[in-house]
């Protein structure tokens, strides 16, 4: 899997989660996906702040579509609800 970009591999995540029904996840999942980067890819793509400037590009862009859930347990990363994706 060669030449894969950080954007590459949120757009792998993002599909995955909407088509096993996975529709929320948080922020942390998406930054954890550099260092799960080194086991696919074998090496990182990008720091965790590249991820999280990457999923929020691809949002602004409209390559996701997302809306931030109201978190009651007090965690500090944001919780996103999956509405739909273009990738």
């Amino acid at each position: 899997m060669a030449g894969k970009s950080v954007k590459d591999h949120i757009s792998i995540f993002i599909t995955w989660c909407w088509n096993n029904g996975y529709n929320q996840f948080r922020t942390r999942d998406i930054q954890g996906l550099s260092e799960r980067g080194e086991e696919r890819f074998g090496h990182r793509l990008g720091s965790t702040e590249t991820y999280t400037r990457c999923f929020r590009k691809m949002r602004t862009d409209n390559l996701i579509r997302v809306i931030k859930v109201e978190d009651q347990t007090g965690k500090r990363d944001a919780n996103w609800r999956l509405l739909g994706h273009s990738l």
